[in-house]
C-alpha cells in the first residue's frame, strides 16, 4: 500500500499531543512543575492542530468529511468525539490553571480525567486503523504501540519545556560540583560581613528561601526523568510487539497465483515475503529507523540523561530518536498494509 504521509503525521502529532497532555496532568497531580504547566498546554494545543491539519490534507474533498460523521461506527466519527473530549477537558484545564493561586495548579482530579481521556484518544485513534482485510494493521499490538509513542514523546518535550521554564533542577554530576560552590560563596559573603552585617544576614535569608524551592525543581525533574526512561522502555516494548506481529500477519495473505489482468498488464505480481517488516523495503526501515533508533536509542538515552543529570540533551536526542522510531513504524505499518487478497 501507498505511504499516506497526512495520516502517518496526523497519528504521529496526535499521539505526540496526548501523551505531552498526560504528562503535564502527572506531573500536575504530583504538584510539581507548575510553571510549565501552561507552556505545556500551548504546545500541546499547537501539535493537536498540526495534526488536525494534516488529516484534512488526506481527503481532496476535505468539505465531504462532514458526510461521514453521521455514522458512530465509522473510524472518523469516534476520532472527532475522542478529539473534541479532549479539547473540552483542555479548556476546563487551562481554566482551573489560570484561577489557581500559583498559575500551575489543578484539581487533582481534574489531572486524572486528564490522562483517562488522552490514553483513550490515543486507543480510539489507533483503533480505527484496524480492519480485518488488512492482516498487519488487525492487530491490538498496533494500539499499544501508539501509546507506546505517546508514553515516550511526551515526558522527553516536557523536560524540554521545563528548561525553558527554569524549573529542570540541577542533577547529579551538578549537584556533585555544588561544595565548591557554596564554599566560594560563603567565602565572599564572609568577606562582606567584616564591613556589614545586614546585607550578610539578608543573603543567608535569601540563601534559605532558595534551597526548598531547588529541592523541589530537583525533585520535579527527577519524577519527570523517571517518566521517560519508563515511557522509552514501552516504546520498545510495544513497538517490538507490534513488529513480530506483522511479521506473523504475512501468513494470513493469500497467495492468488498467476493470472492475467487487463487492467494491469504492466504491475508486476505482488510476492507475500514482500510484506513482510524483515523484508523487501521494510527491512532497513525497520531495523535501523525502528528498533535501533526508535527502540534502543531512547532507552540508551534516557538512562544516561538520568545518570549524568544532564536532562535538557539527553530528552533532547530520546524526542529525536523516539520521533523517528514512531514515524518509522508508520511507514512500515503501510508497506505492509496489504490486502488478504493479494493481487496488485
Amino acid at each position: 500500500m501507498e505511504l499516506q504521509w497526512p495520516l502517518i503525521l496526523f497519528t504521529t502529532f496526535v499521539a505526540w499531543c496526548a501523551g505531552l497532555f498526560a504528562t503535564q496532568c502527572v506531573m500536575a497531580y504530583k504538584k510539581a512543575a507548575p510553571k510549565t504547566q501552561v507552556i505545556s498546554w500551548v504546545t500541546a494545543a499547537v501539535l493537536l492542530v498540526i495534526g488536525g491539519i494534516s488529516v484534512f490534507l488526506h481527503l481532496e474533498h476535505w468539505e465531504r468529511i462532514f458526510n461521514g460523521f453521521g455514522h458512530i461506527t465509522s473510524g472518523i466519527t469516534q476520532e472527532l468525539i475522542a478529539i473534541v473530549v479532549l479539547a473540552v477537558v483542555a479548556v476546563v484545564y487551562i481554566i482551573f490553571l489560570r484561577k489557581s493561586d500559583d498559575g500551575g495548579s489543578v484539581p487533582r482530579w481534574l489531572a486524572v480525567v486528564g490522562i483517562v481521556v488522552s490514553a483513550i484518544l490515543v486507543v480510539v485513534m489507533a483503533h480505527s486503523y484496524m480492519m480485518p482485510a488488512r492482516p498487519a494493521w488487525d492487530s491490538p499490538f498496533w494500539v499499544l504501540c501508539v501509546l507506546g509513542n505517546a508514553c515516550v514523546l511526551g515526558p522527553a518535550t516536557f523536560i524540554i519545556l521545563m528548561s525553558v521554564k527554569g524549573e529542570l533542577g540541577a542533577g547529579r554530576k551538578a549537584s556533585s560540583d555544588a561544595p565548591s560552590n557554596d564554599t566560594d560563596q560563603t567565602s565572599e559573603q564572609d568577606a562582606d560581613s567584616s564591613a556589614s552585617a545586614s546585607p550578610a544576614a539578608t543573603t543567608s535569608e535569601a540563601k534559605d528561601a532558595a534551597e526548598p524551592a531547588a529541592q523541589t525543581a530537583k525533585k520535579g525533574s527527577c519524577f519527570a526523568s523517571q517518566l521517560m526512561c519508563w515511557g522509552a522502555i514501552a516504546n520498545a516494548v510495544t513497538s517490538l510487539l507490534y513488529v513480530i506481529s506483522m511479521a506473523f500477519a504475512t501468513s494470513s495473505l493469500a497467495d492468488m497465483g498467476y493470472y492475467f489482468d487487463p487492467t494491469h498488464p504492466n504491475h508486476a505480481m505482488m510476492e507475500v515475503a514482500d510484506f513482510s517488516p524483515f523484508g523487501g523495503e521494510n527491512l532497513l526501515i525497520v531495523l535501523l529507523g525502528v528498533i535501533i533508533v526508535g527502540t534502543i536509542l531512547p532507552i540508551v538515552f534516557s538512562i544516561l540523561g538520568k545518570k549524568k543529570g544532564d536532562w535538557v540533551k539527553w530528552s533532547a536526542l530520546v524526542l529525536v530518536c523516539a520521533l523517528v522510531g514512531a514515524i518509522c513504524i508508520r511507514v512500515a505499518f503501510y508497506n505492509a498494509g496489504a490486502s488478504i487478497f493479494m493481487l496488485y
